[in-house]
Protein backbone atom coordinates (compact mmCIF):
# COMPACT_ATOMS: atom_id res chain seq x y z
CA UNK A 1 0.00 0.00 0.00
CA UNK A 2 2.87 2.35 0.72
CA UNK A 3 3.94 1.84 -2.86
CA UNK A 4 0.78 3.28 -4.27
CA UNK A 5 0.79 6.04 -1.69
CA UNK A 6 4.23 7.12 -2.77
CA UNK A 7 3.54 7.24 -6.48
CA UNK A 8 1.35 10.29 -6.65
CA UNK A 9 3.31 13.33 -5.56
CA UNK A 10 2.18 16.90 -5.90
CA UNK A 11 4.25 17.82 -8.95
CA UNK A 12 2.79 14.90 -10.84
CA UNK A 13 -0.68 15.68 -9.66
CA UNK A 14 -0.30 19.13 -11.18
CA UNK A 15 1.00 17.77 -14.49
CA UNK A 16 -1.82 15.25 -14.75
CA UNK A 17 -4.38 17.91 -13.92
CA UNK A 18 -3.07 20.34 -16.50
CA UNK A 19 -2.82 17.85 -19.35
CA UNK A 20 -5.48 15.30 -18.35
CA UNK A 21 -9.23 15.29 -18.57
CA UNK A 22 -10.49 18.50 -17.04
CA UNK A 23 -14.16 17.84 -16.37
CA UNK A 24 -13.70 19.57 -13.00
CA UNK A 25 -11.89 22.66 -14.29
CA UNK A 26 -14.69 25.13 -13.39
CA UNK A 27 -16.27 25.37 -9.95
CA UNK A 28 -19.47 27.40 -9.78
CA UNK A 29 -20.31 28.82 -6.34
CA UNK A 30 -22.73 31.29 -4.82
CA UNK A 31 -26.36 32.41 -5.06
CA UNK A 32 -27.97 33.75 -8.20
CA UNK A 33 -30.01 36.88 -7.56
CA UNK A 34 -30.42 39.81 -9.93
CA UNK A 35 -29.76 43.34 -8.78
CA UNK A 36 -27.98 42.58 -5.49
CA UNK A 37 -24.24 43.13 -5.69
CA UNK A 38 -23.07 40.53 -3.20
CA UNK A 39 -25.07 37.74 -4.88
CA UNK A 40 -24.41 35.88 -8.10
CA UNK A 41 -22.34 32.93 -9.22
CA UNK A 42 -18.58 32.89 -8.80
CA UNK A 43 -16.58 30.76 -11.22
CA UNK A 44 -13.24 29.38 -10.07
CA UNK A 45 -11.45 28.36 -13.26
CA UNK A 46 -8.29 26.27 -13.24
CA UNK A 47 -6.70 27.44 -16.46
CA UNK A 48 -3.57 25.92 -18.02
CA UNK A 49 -1.31 28.57 -16.49
CA UNK A 50 -3.09 30.18 -13.56
CA UNK A 51 -6.23 30.39 -11.45
CA UNK A 52 -9.01 32.69 -12.68
CA UNK A 53 -11.83 33.78 -10.36
CA UNK A 54 -14.68 35.90 -11.68
CA UNK A 55 -18.40 36.57 -11.41
CA UNK A 56 -20.49 34.90 -14.10
CA UNK A 57 -22.37 37.48 -16.18
CA UNK A 58 -25.24 35.05 -16.91
CA UNK A 59 -25.55 32.27 -14.33
CA UNK A 60 -28.08 32.53 -11.50
CA UNK A 61 -27.93 29.04 -9.98
CA UNK A 62 -29.00 28.76 -6.33
CA UNK A 63 -26.04 26.80 -5.02
CA UNK A 64 -26.54 25.48 -1.51
CA UNK A 65 -25.12 21.97 -1.06
CA UNK A 66 -26.37 19.65 -3.81
CA UNK A 67 -24.59 21.25 -6.74
CA UNK A 68 -21.97 20.46 -9.33
CA UNK A 69 -20.55 22.15 -12.41
CA UNK A 70 -19.22 20.06 -15.27
CA UNK A 71 -16.76 20.94 -18.03
CA UNK A 72 -15.69 19.05 -21.13
CA UNK A 73 -12.36 17.23 -21.32
CA UNK A 74 -10.63 20.45 -22.44
CA UNK A 75 -11.92 22.45 -19.47
CA UNK A 76 -14.80 24.36 -21.12
CA UNK A 77 -17.81 24.76 -18.83
CA UNK A 78 -20.80 22.76 -20.14
CA UNK A 79 -23.53 22.84 -17.48
CA UNK A 80 -24.32 23.64 -13.85
CA UNK A 81 -26.55 21.72 -11.42
CA UNK A 82 -27.92 23.32 -8.24
CA UNK A 83 -29.96 20.30 -7.17
CA UNK A 84 -33.17 21.90 -8.41
CA UNK A 85 -32.37 22.56 -12.06
CA UNK A 86 -29.73 22.03 -14.75
CA UNK A 87 -28.45 25.23 -16.40
CA UNK A 88 -26.65 25.70 -19.70
CA UNK A 89 -23.73 28.07 -20.20
CA UNK A 90 -26.09 30.92 -21.13
CA UNK A 91 -27.58 30.73 -17.66
CA UNK A 92 -30.86 29.30 -18.97
CA UNK A 93 -32.59 26.24 -17.58
CA UNK A 94 -31.61 23.49 -20.00
CA UNK A 95 -34.30 21.81 -22.08
CA UNK A 96 -36.08 19.39 -19.70
CA UNK A 97 -33.68 20.51 -16.97
CA UNK A 98 -36.28 21.58 -14.40
CA UNK A 99 -37.57 19.59 -11.38
CA UNK A 100 -34.36 17.63 -10.84
CA UNK A 101 -34.62 15.14 -7.92
CA UNK A 102 -38.24 16.14 -7.52
CA UNK A 103 -39.78 15.26 -4.17
CA UNK A 104 -40.61 16.59 -0.73
CA UNK A 105 -37.33 18.46 -0.22
CA UNK A 106 -37.50 19.91 -3.74
CA UNK A 107 -40.86 21.49 -2.93
CA UNK A 108 -39.39 23.03 0.22
CA UNK A 109 -36.02 24.20 -1.11
CA UNK A 110 -36.53 24.85 -4.80
CA UNK A 111 -39.53 27.14 -4.60
CA UNK A 112 -37.81 29.84 -2.53
CA UNK A 113 -35.12 32.37 -3.46
CA UNK A 114 -31.55 31.94 -2.18
CA UNK A 115 -32.09 28.35 -1.16
CA UNK A 116 -30.93 25.81 -3.68
CA UNK A 117 -31.25 22.16 -2.78
CA UNK A 118 -30.02 21.13 0.67
CA UNK A 119 -28.50 17.68 0.45
CA UNK A 120 -25.19 16.52 1.89
CA UNK A 121 -25.05 13.82 -0.82
CA UNK A 122 -23.72 15.91 -3.68
CA UNK A 123 -24.46 14.99 -7.30
CA UNK A 124 -21.66 14.06 -9.69
CA UNK A 125 -21.42 13.59 -13.45
CA UNK A 126 -19.46 11.16 -15.61
CA UNK A 127 -18.66 11.51 -19.30
CA UNK A 128 -20.50 8.85 -21.26
CA UNK A 129 -18.44 5.82 -22.23
CA UNK A 130 -20.80 5.13 -25.15
CA UNK A 131 -21.66 8.48 -26.71
CA UNK A 132 -19.51 11.54 -27.35
CA UNK A 133 -20.82 14.84 -25.91
CA UNK A 134 -23.04 13.08 -23.40
CA UNK A 135 -22.88 13.10 -19.59
CA UNK A 136 -24.43 10.83 -16.96
CA UNK A 137 -25.55 12.71 -13.84
CA UNK A 138 -26.00 10.79 -10.57
CA UNK A 139 -28.11 12.59 -7.95
CA UNK A 140 -30.66 11.98 -5.23
CA UNK A 141 -33.72 13.52 -3.59
CA UNK A 142 -33.32 14.17 0.10
CA UNK A 143 -35.48 13.06 3.01
CA UNK A 144 -34.00 13.54 6.46
CA UNK A 145 -35.71 11.54 9.16
CA UNK A 146 -35.19 10.82 12.84
CA UNK A 147 -36.13 7.91 15.04
CA UNK A 148 -35.03 6.70 18.44
CA UNK A 149 -32.15 4.84 16.88
CA UNK A 150 -31.37 6.66 13.67
CA UNK A 151 -30.76 9.96 11.92
CA UNK A 152 -30.43 9.24 8.25
CA UNK A 153 -30.99 10.10 4.63
CA UNK A 154 -33.64 7.98 2.93
CA UNK A 155 -33.42 8.37 -0.80
CA UNK A 156 -33.03 6.56 -4.09
CA UNK A 157 -29.99 7.28 -6.21
CA UNK A 158 -31.19 8.65 -9.54
CA UNK A 159 -29.72 8.95 -13.00
CA UNK A 160 -30.21 11.70 -15.56
CA UNK A 161 -28.57 11.96 -18.98
CA UNK A 162 -27.50 15.28 -20.54
CA UNK A 163 -26.84 15.24 -24.28
CA UNK A 164 -25.15 17.89 -26.45
CA UNK A 165 -25.36 16.21 -29.85
CA UNK A 166 -28.60 17.76 -31.12
CA UNK A 167 -28.46 21.00 -29.16
CA UNK A 168 -25.10 22.65 -28.47
CA UNK A 169 -26.57 24.07 -25.24
CA UNK A 170 -27.61 20.62 -24.10
CA UNK A 171 -30.85 18.81 -23.38
CA UNK A 172 -31.84 16.37 -20.65
CA UNK A 173 -32.97 13.22 -22.48
CA UNK A 174 -33.51 11.05 -19.36
CA UNK A 175 -34.38 12.55 -15.98
CA UNK A 176 -34.89 11.33 -12.41
CA UNK A 177 -34.59 7.63 -13.21
CA UNK A 178 -34.26 5.70 -9.89
CA UNK A 179 -31.45 3.16 -10.06
CA UNK A 180 -30.79 2.25 -6.40
CA UNK A 181 -33.22 2.40 -3.48
CA UNK A 182 -32.07 2.46 0.11
CA UNK A 183 -31.21 4.38 3.26
CA UNK A 184 -27.90 6.08 2.54
CA UNK A 185 -25.35 7.83 4.70
CA UNK A 186 -22.71 8.41 2.05
CA UNK A 187 -21.90 7.39 -1.49
CA UNK A 188 -19.02 7.96 -3.86
CA UNK A 189 -17.30 6.67 -6.93
CA UNK A 190 -13.88 5.31 -7.97
CA UNK A 191 -12.60 4.21 -11.37
CA UNK A 192 -12.29 0.52 -12.03
CA UNK A 193 -8.92 -0.96 -12.91
CA UNK A 194 -9.61 -0.70 -16.64
CA UNK A 195 -9.77 3.09 -16.39
CA UNK A 196 -13.19 3.14 -18.10
CA UNK A 197 -15.83 1.67 -15.80
CA UNK A 198 -16.53 2.83 -12.24
CA UNK A 199 -17.25 1.40 -8.82
CA UNK A 200 -20.08 3.06 -6.89
CA UNK A 201 -19.82 2.51 -3.14
CA UNK A 202 -22.82 3.37 -0.97
CA UNK A 203 -22.81 3.28 2.82
CA UNK A 204 -26.22 2.10 3.97
CA UNK A 205 -27.65 1.14 7.29
CA UNK A 206 -30.52 -0.40 9.15
CA UNK A 207 -29.35 -1.79 12.48
CA UNK A 208 -25.80 -2.41 11.26
CA UNK A 209 -23.36 -0.48 9.16
CA UNK A 210 -23.19 -1.86 5.63
CA UNK A 211 -21.42 -0.97 2.39
CA UNK A 212 -22.94 -1.90 -0.95
CA UNK A 213 -20.75 -1.93 -4.02
CA UNK A 214 -22.09 -1.52 -7.56
CA UNK A 215 -20.48 -1.61 -10.99
CA UNK A 216 -21.06 1.18 -13.50
CA UNK A 217 -20.45 0.00 -17.06
CA UNK A 218 -21.95 1.35 -20.29
CA UNK A 219 -23.31 4.42 -18.45
CA UNK A 220 -25.61 2.54 -16.08
CA UNK A 221 -25.55 0.70 -12.78
CA UNK A 222 -25.07 -2.89 -13.87
CA UNK A 223 -25.49 -4.89 -10.68
CA UNK A 224 -24.86 -5.13 -6.97
CA UNK A 225 -21.45 -6.73 -6.63
CA UNK A 226 -21.27 -7.25 -2.90
CA UNK A 227 -22.49 -6.13 0.50
CA UNK A 228 -20.26 -6.06 3.57
CA UNK A 229 -21.48 -5.62 7.14
CA UNK A 230 -19.16 -4.17 9.78
CA UNK A 231 -20.04 -4.85 13.39
CA UNK A 232 -19.04 -3.21 16.63
CA UNK A 233 -19.44 0.44 15.64
CA UNK A 234 -22.16 2.70 17.00
CA UNK A 235 -23.69 4.53 14.06
CA UNK A 236 -27.03 5.45 15.57
CA UNK A 237 -28.39 8.89 14.74
CA UNK A 238 -25.75 9.37 12.10
CA UNK A 239 -25.72 11.08 8.68
CA UNK A 240 -22.89 11.67 6.24
CA UNK A 241 -21.50 13.16 3.04
CA UNK A 242 -19.79 11.94 -0.15
CA UNK A 243 -17.02 9.35 -0.05
CA UNK A 244 -13.53 10.62 -0.86
CA UNK A 245 -10.67 8.67 -2.42
CA UNK A 246 -6.95 9.21 -2.63
CA UNK A 247 -5.47 10.04 -6.00
CA UNK A 248 -4.82 6.48 -7.17
CA UNK A 249 -8.00 5.02 -5.66
CA UNK A 250 -6.21 2.69 -3.25
CA UNK A 251 -7.88 4.24 -0.16
CA UNK A 252 -11.41 5.44 0.56
CA UNK A 253 -12.59 7.80 3.28
CA UNK A 254 -16.17 7.84 4.63
CA UNK A 255 -17.22 10.84 6.73
CA UNK A 256 -20.14 10.55 9.15
CA UNK A 257 -21.47 12.80 11.88
CA UNK A 258 -24.16 12.24 14.45
CA UNK A 259 -27.04 14.37 15.68
CA UNK A 260 -24.71 16.50 17.77
CA UNK A 261 -22.18 16.60 14.93
CA UNK A 262 -19.41 14.49 16.39
CA UNK A 263 -16.87 13.70 13.72
CA UNK A 264 -16.72 10.04 12.72
CA UNK A 265 -14.86 8.66 9.75
CA UNK A 266 -13.68 5.38 8.29
CA UNK A 267 -10.66 4.63 6.12
CA UNK A 268 -10.41 1.54 3.95
CA UNK A 269 -7.89 0.05 1.59
CA UNK A 270 -9.61 -0.37 -1.76
CA UNK A 271 -8.82 -2.80 -4.57
CA UNK A 272 -9.81 -1.26 -7.91
CA UNK A 273 -9.57 -4.67 -9.59
CA UNK A 274 -12.00 -6.55 -7.34
CA UNK A 275 -13.82 -3.75 -5.49
CA UNK A 276 -12.76 -5.24 -2.16
CA UNK A 277 -12.63 -2.94 0.87
CA UNK A 278 -10.30 -4.08 3.66
CA UNK A 279 -8.17 -2.94 6.58
CA UNK A 280 -10.92 -0.86 8.19
CA UNK A 281 -9.84 2.03 10.42
CA UNK A 282 -12.42 3.95 12.45
CA UNK A 283 -11.91 7.31 14.16
CA UNK A 284 -14.25 9.35 16.35
CA UNK A 285 -13.83 12.83 17.83
CA UNK A 286 -16.59 13.37 20.38
CA UNK A 287 -15.90 17.02 21.10
CA UNK A 288 -15.64 18.31 17.54
CA UNK A 289 -18.39 19.78 15.36
CA UNK A 290 -18.15 18.33 11.85
CA UNK A 291 -18.05 20.73 8.92
CA UNK A 292 -18.17 18.05 6.18
CA UNK A 293 -14.45 18.41 5.46
CA UNK A 294 -12.49 15.24 4.66
CA UNK A 295 -9.84 14.86 1.95
CA UNK A 296 -6.59 13.05 1.13
CA UNK A 297 -3.42 14.91 0.21
CA UNK A 298 -2.35 14.42 -3.44
CA UNK A 299 0.42 12.03 -2.35
CA UNK A 300 -2.03 10.01 -0.25
CA UNK A 301 0.12 10.19 2.86
CA UNK A 302 -2.02 12.67 4.78
CA UNK A 303 -5.73 12.84 5.48
CA UNK A 304 -7.19 16.26 6.34
CA UNK A 305 -10.42 16.81 8.28
CA UNK A 306 -11.87 19.79 10.10
CA UNK A 307 -14.18 21.02 12.77
CA UNK A 308 -15.47 24.56 12.56
CA UNK A 309 -12.51 26.06 14.39
CA UNK A 310 -9.68 23.61 13.79
CA UNK A 311 -8.05 21.92 10.82
CA UNK A 312 -6.35 18.55 11.35
CA UNK A 313 -3.81 16.44 9.48
CA UNK A 314 -3.52 12.68 10.03
CA UNK A 315 -0.34 10.88 8.98
CA UNK A 316 -1.36 7.60 7.33
CA UNK A 317 2.24 6.42 6.89
CA UNK A 318 3.79 7.08 10.30
CA UNK A 319 6.58 4.54 10.97
CA UNK A 320 4.93 3.23 14.12
CA UNK A 321 1.50 2.88 12.51
CA UNK A 322 -0.11 5.12 15.12
CA UNK A 323 -1.89 7.54 12.72
CA UNK A 324 -0.76 10.67 14.60
CA UNK A 325 -2.86 13.82 14.24
CA UNK A 326 -1.51 17.37 14.02
CA UNK A 327 -3.62 20.49 14.39
CA UNK A 328 -2.32 22.46 11.41
CA UNK A 329 -4.54 25.54 11.81
CA UNK A 330 -6.95 27.17 14.24
CA UNK A 331 -9.64 29.65 13.26
CA UNK A 332 -8.04 33.09 13.51
CA UNK A 333 -11.21 35.02 14.41
CA UNK A 334 -11.63 36.73 11.04
CA UNK A 335 -15.25 37.65 10.18
CA UNK A 336 -17.21 38.86 7.20
CA UNK A 337 -19.56 41.32 8.91
CA UNK A 338 -20.99 39.12 11.68
CA UNK A 339 -20.16 35.80 10.00
CA UNK A 340 -17.15 33.78 11.12
CA UNK A 341 -14.90 32.37 8.41
CA UNK A 342 -14.93 28.87 9.90
CA UNK A 343 -13.43 25.84 8.14
CA UNK A 344 -15.88 23.98 5.89
CA UNK A 345 -15.96 21.68 2.87
CA UNK A 346 -12.58 20.72 1.36
CA UNK A 347 -11.90 20.12 -2.35
CA UNK A 348 -8.67 19.29 -4.16
CA UNK A 349 -7.91 21.77 -6.92
CA UNK A 350 -6.35 20.99 -10.27
CA UNK A 351 -3.24 22.88 -9.11
CA UNK A 352 -2.61 20.40 -6.26
CA UNK A 353 -3.80 22.79 -3.53
CA UNK A 354 -6.70 22.06 -1.20
CA UNK A 355 -9.48 24.67 -1.17
CA UNK A 356 -11.68 25.08 1.92
CA UNK A 357 -14.99 26.90 1.99
CA UNK A 358 -16.06 28.90 5.01
CA UNK A 359 -18.94 27.31 6.85
CA UNK A 360 -20.96 30.55 6.91
CA UNK A 361 -22.05 32.87 4.10
CA UNK A 362 -18.91 34.86 3.35
CA UNK A 363 -16.78 36.10 0.44
CA UNK A 364 -13.82 33.87 1.32
CA UNK A 365 -12.07 30.56 0.74
CA UNK A 366 -9.11 29.14 2.67
CA UNK A 367 -6.28 27.18 1.04
CA UNK A 368 -3.72 24.53 2.00
CA UNK A 369 -0.80 25.53 -0.17
CA UNK A 370 1.45 22.49 0.30
CA UNK A 371 -0.81 19.61 1.38
CA UNK A 372 1.92 16.95 0.94
CA UNK A 373 4.05 18.56 3.67
CA UNK A 374 3.90 17.38 7.26
CA UNK A 375 2.35 19.46 10.04
CA UNK A 376 2.21 23.24 9.78
CA UNK A 377 4.59 23.07 6.80
CA UNK A 378 1.48 22.29 4.75
CA UNK A 379 0.96 26.08 4.95
CA UNK A 380 -2.70 26.79 5.67
CA UNK A 381 -3.70 30.27 4.49
CA UNK A 382 -6.96 31.46 6.01
CA UNK A 383 -9.37 33.65 3.99
CA UNK A 384 -6.64 33.80 1.33
CA UNK A 385 -9.07 34.00 -1.59
CA UNK A 386 -11.75 36.68 -1.79
CA UNK A 387 -14.63 35.68 -4.04
CA UNK A 388 -16.63 38.20 -6.07
CA UNK A 389 -19.89 36.85 -4.61
CA UNK A 390 -21.03 35.38 -1.31
CA UNK A 391 -20.83 31.60 -0.91
CA UNK A 392 -22.56 29.64 1.84
CA UNK A 393 -20.01 27.11 3.00
CA UNK A 394 -20.31 24.90 -0.06
CA UNK A 395 -17.62 23.16 -2.06
CA UNK A 396 -17.93 20.83 -5.05
CA UNK A 397 -17.51 17.07 -5.08
CA UNK A 398 -15.76 15.46 -8.04
CA UNK A 399 -14.57 11.93 -8.69
CA UNK A 400 -10.99 11.60 -9.92
CA UNK A 401 -11.47 11.68 -13.69
CA UNK A 402 -7.73 11.36 -14.31
CA UNK A 403 -7.29 8.02 -12.57
CA UNK A 404 -5.58 5.80 -15.13
CA UNK A 405 -5.82 2.05 -15.69
CA UNK A 406 -3.78 -0.37 -13.60
CA UNK A 407 -2.42 -3.85 -14.24
CA UNK A 408 -4.43 -6.25 -12.11
CA UNK A 409 -1.81 -8.94 -12.60
CA UNK A 410 0.55 -6.94 -10.38
CA UNK A 411 -1.86 -5.22 -7.98
CA UNK A 412 -1.66 -8.11 -5.55
CA UNK A 413 2.12 -8.40 -5.79
CA UNK A 414 3.92 -8.04 -2.48
CA UNK A 415 6.50 -5.35 -3.07
CA UNK A 416 9.27 -5.71 -0.52
CA UNK A 417 12.93 -4.87 -0.50
CA UNK A 418 14.46 -8.23 0.32
CA UNK A 419 17.97 -9.30 -0.67
CA UNK A 420 17.62 -8.07 -4.24
CA UNK A 421 17.27 -4.46 -5.25
CA UNK A 422 17.40 -2.07 -8.19
CA UNK A 423 18.87 1.41 -8.46
CA UNK A 424 17.69 3.99 -10.96
CA UNK A 425 20.10 6.70 -12.11
CA UNK A 426 20.46 9.50 -12.83
CA UNK A 427 17.38 10.82 -11.10
CA UNK A 428 16.08 13.12 -12.51
CA UNK A 429 16.90 11.56 -15.85
CA UNK A 430 17.61 13.29 -19.13
CA UNK A 431 17.84 11.29 -22.36
CA UNK A 432 19.12 7.96 -21.02
CA UNK A 433 18.18 5.93 -17.97
CA UNK A 434 20.40 3.34 -16.31
CA UNK A 435 19.07 0.64 -13.99
CA UNK A 436 21.33 -1.29 -11.71
CA UNK A 437 20.20 -4.75 -10.59
CA UNK A 438 21.72 -6.28 -7.46
CA UNK A 439 21.69 -9.68 -5.71
CA UNK A 440 19.28 -11.45 -8.03
CA UNK A 441 18.94 -15.11 -8.85
CA UNK A 442 16.50 -16.57 -11.33
CA UNK A 443 14.35 -14.70 -13.84
CA UNK A 444 12.70 -11.30 -13.36
CA UNK A 445 10.34 -9.10 -15.31
CA UNK A 446 11.19 -5.40 -15.39
CA UNK A 447 8.63 -2.86 -16.59
CA UNK A 448 8.46 0.94 -16.73
CA UNK A 449 5.06 2.67 -16.59
CA UNK A 450 3.89 6.25 -16.46
CA UNK A 451 1.34 7.30 -13.83
CA UNK A 452 -1.55 6.62 -16.21
CA UNK A 453 -0.56 2.96 -16.34
CA UNK A 454 0.91 3.11 -19.85
CA UNK A 455 3.82 0.72 -20.32
CA UNK A 456 6.86 2.31 -21.95
CA UNK A 457 9.43 -0.42 -21.51
CA UNK A 458 9.51 -4.12 -20.65
CA UNK A 459 12.24 -6.74 -20.56
CA UNK A 460 13.18 -10.03 -18.94
CA UNK A 461 16.23 -10.11 -16.66
CA UNK A 462 18.28 -13.14 -15.73
CA UNK A 463 21.08 -13.31 -13.22
CA UNK A 464 24.43 -12.45 -14.79
CA UNK A 465 22.99 -10.64 -17.81
CA UNK A 466 23.72 -6.91 -18.06
CA UNK A 467 20.88 -4.46 -18.58
CA UNK A 468 21.52 -1.81 -21.21
CA UNK A 469 20.56 1.85 -20.99
CA UNK A 470 16.98 2.86 -21.75
CA UNK A 471 16.51 5.77 -24.15
CA UNK A 472 14.05 8.25 -22.60
CA UNK A 473 14.61 11.19 -24.92
CA UNK A 474 11.07 11.16 -26.32
CA UNK A 475 9.29 10.53 -23.02
CA UNK A 476 7.21 13.44 -21.63
CA UNK A 477 8.39 15.15 -18.46
CA UNK A 478 6.95 13.66 -15.30
CA UNK A 479 7.25 10.77 -12.88
CA UNK A 480 7.67 7.13 -13.89
CA UNK A 481 7.56 3.81 -12.08
CA UNK A 482 10.01 0.90 -12.42
CA UNK A 483 8.72 -2.49 -11.23
CA UNK A 484 10.82 -5.63 -11.00
CA UNK A 485 9.05 -8.88 -10.11
CA UNK A 486 10.53 -12.34 -9.66
CA UNK A 487 9.05 -15.72 -10.47
CA UNK A 488 7.44 -15.94 -7.02
CA UNK A 489 5.54 -12.68 -7.45
CA UNK A 490 7.77 -10.75 -5.05
CA UNK A 491 9.16 -7.49 -6.30
CA UNK A 492 10.62 -4.09 -5.71
CA UNK A 493 9.61 -0.75 -7.11
CA UNK A 494 11.40 2.51 -7.72
CA UNK A 495 10.31 5.85 -9.06
CA UNK A 496 12.17 8.44 -11.08
CA UNK A 497 11.50 11.80 -12.67
CA UNK A 498 12.05 12.65 -16.34
CA UNK A 499 13.05 16.28 -16.77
Amino acid sequence: MKLRMALFLTMIMVKLCVFGQKYDANWVLGYGQKGIERFGNTIINFGPDSLHIYKSPVLEAQNEWAFTSVSDSSGNLKFVVDGCKIYNIKGEVMTNGDSLSFGEEWQIDCTKPFNGYFNSLKPFALPSSLQKNRYILFHSPFILFYSDSMRSVQTPIMLSIIDFNKDSLGEVIIKNKPIINGVFLVYGIVKKANGIGWWLAAQTKANKLKYDLYEIENDTIMNLVKSDVFDGINIKKTAGANIVENFDGSKLGFLNYDNIYKIKFFIYDFNRCTGKMSNQKYFEFPSAYSADGLIFSPSGRYLYFDSLEELYQMDLESPDGSFPIDTVAKYDGYKYKIWETYFGKMTLGLDGKIYISTYNSTWYYHTIENPNEKGVACNVKQHSIKLPTVNHGSGPYYPNYRMGPIDCDTVGTKYVNEKFDIKVFPNPVGNELSIGVFNISGVYTLKVHDLNGNQLYSTMIQAGEPLGKIVTEDWPSGMYIVRMINENGVGVVKKFVKE
